[in-house]
């Protein structure tokens, strides 16, 4: 076939270079030396990045060599191929003049998609489909390749154009599979987190598991993007590329001290073998460096300290159960696709080596993880498959016999994705991984598409626990069943904040940006509007009431702007009159002693307030409020928030009263004298006309003299009747 594979025709002349090929096979692979040797001699590129699946004695290099072989037109010839993987796939060459091997991919998708009726097509290793020789004599560029990228493009494009999707089983860098995804695949197998969760669960440990998100966070990727997988047909892999390859010299925090990715990675793999495989596990089996052959269940017996898989009780089985759940839980609750296999289902466990040991001679021991099983029960006799596969020994039983158990793996999986669908995690958007009490704690903090803010806690310990979690993004996090408020964006570097210059104030300004809230300004709200701000300013009072800042971070007080405005009033003598000047001085006396009076309540609490709710500040989606604009946040009482609130509504008691009715629906009412309440809704007025002074635009300036004066006629009339209103003339 032409064209299609990276396979080159060594030349007779030089075949004195070439090893021999045993009789009855049909290649040979390559050692280090001869690898070099045909590299200089300007045959082949050479050594590439890393050896995958690398095996002493049987893959030490990624080429192999044929026999000699007589070709369809009797001449003798000796190839030597690329394969990164096993010597029967040698690899498609994708810079063949002919197009061939790009011609055969998208042939045989198209032939998938329209003949066969598959929906979506994996795209398998396809971070290796450029490759290109390398400077210095040093490795050839075979990971992450430009080319790679292009193909990704023309793949994933032409499946979209037939209606399809693609998703790639690519393990490389986080970096890599975030670059590879922006134009090609639509989704990306979670190569990302994988051995991070079956760590976390073998030490009872998340802090790696922890790292791992925030660093996919840190990098882009979107956890939505990714398909979280159980069991699938290869081992559980711990080459754990990112730490190892590019990353390897950067430090990370673990454990109370530094590390790097590449002593990370070595700790990771270590502890992993010591606790899922030889004497704790033996009936797992190492598969050459790249990780461990085993089950989903058969990594949760050795978890558990399960030695021997022929000791297991049916207590055992509840507790291997249990965890089972527990990892499903953490990959179906949080924003991606979900995906788990029938041997999940059945709770298989790894086959004796002696049943496959055809299958493993070779050294792939993946083989004993593949055991046959029965789903629904239909050959419960049988001993091994239609192909000839042994069948597995499962814990949990079929299908139909779990349906009829309500405590069974499979009707509690039930419930797990009940929850999913219900909420709509699985299109959420992951916002944070806060730092936990609990090495056994994980948290995950995640915006769902409806605005709402979703919060997955898992413990992966056999203790009970509890803790209080704080999440660095403090009141932003809060949404509860009729709110939504916008959540800050990272930049790519991880961080919350950062800064922009100003050429016009010739400084750095900080920045924090945030998502988009839909739905349109509630700017003047009728009475459905008034109760659901209500309901939106009381779920925000019983959010602070419970939260606390994080440390060396503070707020300022209510007072604050009040106290600073009303100097502004005082002090000019530009456009207040004396009269003026003495009003706004005199409401000030009042307010600053309500104020007083009302910090001075032991039943009233100060905590952060919002301090400028308004319609102008919130969103009005599908009968339901958002809330936006926390820049004016202080510490108050919950009095000022809903005098602000009536401030705007005020001179309309039915919505004024549904604000009050829609706040007790949540909380009760704060327990305040009526003269406090009203001398705060008075106070706005105040801060108002200072901001008024305070602003340089012509067209503010211009209309400031005739604010001032309607606001000190406003305040007067409240001086002297008790109760602010804006009706006054």
């Amino acid at each position: 076939y032409p064209g299609i594979y990276h396979m080159i025709d060594i030349p007779e002349e030089a075949w004195d270079l070439l090893p021999d090929v045993p009789e009855g096979q049909d290649s040979v692979n390559l050692d280090a030396a001869t690898e070099q040797r045909l590299a200089e001699a300007g045959y082949i590129i050479g050594a590439l990045q890393r050896v995958i699946f690398y095996e002493p004695g049987v893959k030490e290099t990624n080429w192999s060599v044929t026999p000699p072989i007589w070709d369809y037109k009797g001449r003798l010839r000796r190839w030597v191929y690329l394969h990164y993987f096993k010597d029967g796939q040698p690899t498609v060459n994708w810079l063949d003049p002919t197009f061939a091997g790009m011609r055969l991919v998208m042939g045989d998708a198209l032939h998938s998609l329209l003949d066969l009726g598959s929906g979506g097509l994996r795209l398998d290793a396809n971070g290796f489909l450029g490759v290109e020789k390398g400077l210095d004599q040093g490795p050839g560029w075979s990971e992450g390749h430009p080319l790679s990228q292009a193909a990704n493009q023309l793949i994933g494009s032409m499946v979209r154009k037939v209606g399809g999707f693609t998703f790639q089983e690519l393990n490389l860098a986080i970096d890599d599979i975030k670059h590879t995804s922006a134009v090609g695949p639509d989704l990306s197998y979670d190569f990302v987190t994988r051995p991070a969760y079956q760590f976390a669960l073998a030490t009872a440990d998340t802090e790696f598991l922890r790292l791992t998100l925030r660093e996919a966070m840190r990098i882009g990727v979107d956890q939505a993007s990714l398909v979280h997988a159980m069991q699938n047909h290869d081992e559980l892999t711990y080459e754990l590329v990112h730490w190892t390859g590019p990353h390897r010299d950067d430090h990370y925090e673990l454990g109370g001290g530094e590390t790097t990715g590449g002593e990370l990675a070595d700790y990771v793999r270590e502890t992993m073998r010591l606790k899922l495989a030889g004497e704790a596990a033996p009936y797992n089996a190492l598969f050459v460096q790249n990780g461990i052959a085993c089950t989903t269940a058969s990594v949760i017996t050795a978890s558990l300290g399960i030695t021997d898989l022929e000791t297991i009780t049916e207590a055992d089985v509840r507790r291997i159960m249990n965890a089972h759940l527990l990892l499903c839980m953490y990959n179906a609750w949080q924003p991606g696709v979900f995906a788990l296999s029938g041997w999940d289902l059945m709770g298989a466990l790894p086959l004796e080596r002696s049943k496959v040991r055809g299958l493993i001679g070779t050294g792939d021991t993946r083989w004993i993880e593949r055991g046959a099983y029965d789903l629904m029960g239909r050959a419960p006799d049988a001993k091994k498959s239609a192909s000839g596969m042994p069948v597995a020994t499962t814990l949990y039983g079929t299908i139909p016999e779990q349906m009829e158990n309500p405590n069974s793996f499979v009707s509690r999986l039930t419930e797990v994705l009940r929850l999913r669908k219900r909420s709509g995690i699985a299109t959420a958007t992951l916002l944070d991984v806060p730092d936990v009490p609990w090495k056994s704690m994980l948290v995950m903090i995640n915006r769902l598409e409806s605005g709402l803010v979703q919060i997955t806690a898992l413990n992966f310990g056999p203790e009970k626990i509890t803790g209080r979690v704080q999440s660095e993004h403090g009141v932003v996090h809060l949404v509860a069943e009729r709110i939504a408020v916008p959540v800050p964006v990272r930049t790519r570097e991880g961080s919350l904040r950062t800064s922009a210059w100003s050429d016009d104030l010739e400084a750095d300004l900080p920045v924090l940006v945030t998502s988009w809230l839909p739905g349109r300004d509630l700017r003047e709200p009728d009475t459905d509007g008034a109760f659901a701000l209500g309901v939106a300013t009381a779920t925000l009072h019983d959010h602070a009431a419970r939260w606390t800042l994080p440390p060396g971070t503070d707020l300022p007080d209510v007072d604050d702007p009040i106290g600073e405005m009303v100097d502004v009033l005082l002090a000019d003598r530009t456009i207040t009159t004396a009269d003026q000047r003495t009003v706004f001085a005199a409401v000030r006396d009042r307010v600053v002693s309500s104020i007083a009076t009302l910090r001075d309540d032991p039943a009233i609490a100060v905590t952060p307030i919002h301090a400028d709710l308004h319609g102008g500040n919130v969103k009005w989606f599908r009968r339901r409020i958002a809330v936006f604009d926390f820049d004016d946040s202080c510490m108050g009482t919950p009095v000022h928030d809903l005098a602000i609130s009536l401030y705007y509504l005020r001179d309309d008691d039915p919505v004024e009263d549904a604000l009050l009715a829609g706040y007790a629906s949540v909380r009760p009412l704060p327990a305040f004298a009526p003269e406090h309440l009203e001398a705060i809704v008075a106070a706005r007025n105040l801060v108002l006309a200072g901001d008024v002074l305070t602003m340089t635009t012509a067209e503010i300036r211009a209309m400031a003299p005739s604010y001032l004066a309607r606001s000190a006629e406003r305040l007067r009339a409240y001086l002297a009747t008790g109760r602010y209103r804006h009706d006054v003339v």
